[in-house]
């Protein structure tokens, strides 16, 4: 049992995700009446032979106390339940894997895996940096808008809180191809990303020199996360020309960026994903699943509307959960009276107003998001409606403005997010 305890820590990295708790614990699935079993035995030795069971209680308890303070507690069984499901979500075969490049080929000759996997490892570490210091700007032309702006988000409630996440030796362990989605709208690849960090949460005042000691003095630990690039179908591999070069992916003149990610040559948006991958979703390798899971009703949705894509969707339920944190964090339902309708932005409005009058706030620490995913779509007129399953975890909590957070426990969630839009809409 204590090997299998091992603690695997999940870390700090781009999108906060070292404080993802899924909830699972040795209680979970088929062996967990086991510790209670036991339990009940220790229990019942103690009551009915005392001067035995007694000193067995006690000893037991003195070395679980012990053996948790050096495992991590629950926290290290989670996370070795997590690793281990990690695992057998994201192994695929060899065969796959040569279906899937072969897929892609048939449809850009020039596609290479290997450079692919170079692209995919160099925007991992640039990922990293940008969140270290703070400043996405310069990984911004490889990330989809609804990406960038909830990375953008979640550093924002990271300041507020007070921290920011320190990282030191960042390593691309291995990559690998685990699914290929095409279809009329987009070309979607999920890579398996597995790395290692060291990591810790420090003062938002902390310099970048004061951070990077911090992290040093870690250990260097593995996670693993599945990064979804996407595309629209045509765009062609152009080696040496594309955003890594300093290039527009579209007619290869020098690009250096800005808050439009525009070229100012053919107007192309470059992060759009018209031209080259972008990033539109990043998942914890435990909460992976792929496309025959889920999304029930989505052909039939297309069948009005063939570009619907659940990447889109997911992208989209993204941004909107973090505006919605957000916009209670700040107190302001207007961070996401944009993305939602006015009756649900209204009981927004209603809540903030009651905890102003009572000198109340609402908490969201070490907010972190597993997984996103397309669960059913309707399409009854008048309107379609998605629904999209945000698996999250948070230390949620009430207090009086200005004091200090209480230590309040992470809380494992499951929501189901229902998106609404006219059914002529495309």
């Amino acid at each position: 049992m204590l090997g299998v305890l091992a603690p695997l820590v999940a870390l700090a990295r781009a999108g906060g995700s070292e404080h993802y708790n899924s909830g699972r614990s040795s209680g979970s699935g088929s062996g967990g009446g086991g510790d209670a079993s036991f339990i009940f035995d220790l229990l019942w030795l103690a009551i009915r032979y005392p001067s035995i069971g007694i000193p067995v209680l006690v000893i037991a308890v003195v070395a679980f106390v012990i053996w948790s303070k050096l495992q991590g507690g629950e926290g290290s069984t989670r996370r070795a339940l997590d690793q281990a499901e990690a695992q057998r979500r994201t192994t695929v075969s060899g065969t796959a894997v040569t279906q899937w490049v072969t897929a892609l080929k048939l449809k850009d000759p020039a596609f290479d895996l290997l450079p692919f996997f170079d692209r995919s490892k160099k925007l991992f570490l640039e990922l990293q940096d940008a969140w270290f210091a703070r400043d996405l700007e310069p990984v911004r032309r490889h990330l989809s808008d609804a990406t960038y702006q909830r990375l953008s988000t979640q550093l924002k409630l990271m300041d507020l809180q007070g921290v920011r996440d320190a990282i030191a030796e960042p390593q691309v362990l291995d990559l690998q191809i685990i699914g290929l989605e095409q279809n009329a709208a987009f070309e979607t690849v999920h890579v398996r990303i597995r790395a290692s960090l060291r990591d810790t949460d420090v003062l938002a005042s902390f310099s970048d020199e004061q951070a990077r000691a911090a992290a040093m003095k870690k250990p260097a630990e593995q996670f693993t996360e599945v990064w979804s690039f996407l595309r629209k179908p045509g765009a062609q591999t152009r080696p040496g020309d594309d955003g890594f070069q300093g290039k527009c992916p579209n007619c290869g003149a020098g690009f250096s960026g800005g808050a439009a990610n525009r070229c100012e040559y053919c107007g192309a948006i470059v992060n759009s994903g018209n031209y080259d991958w972008v990033v539109t979703e990043i998942t914890q390798a435990s909460e992976y699943s792929n496309s025959d899971e889920r999304a029930e009703g989505l052909e039939r949705v297309r069948k009005t509307d063939p570009a619907l894509s659940t990447e889109m969707l997911e992208d989209r339920a993204s941004l909107i959960f973090w505006r919605w944190v957000e916009a209670q964090v700040t107190a302001d339902p207007g961070k996401i009276a944009k993305l939602a309708r006015a009756d649900f932005a209204q009981l927004m409005i209603d809540e903030a107003a009651r905890l102003k009058s009572e000198g109340k706030r609402r908490w969201f620490l070490e907010c972190a998001v597993g997984a996103v995913n397309t669960r059913m779509l309707s399409a009854d007129l008048p309107d379609d409606l998605a629904s999209v399953e945000i698996r999250w975890s948070a230390k949620i909590g009430v207090g009086p403005v200005g004091q200090k957070p209480p230590n309040l426990p992470t809380q494992p969630q499951r929501w189901v997010m229902v998106m609404q839009r006219k059914a002529t809409a495309k």
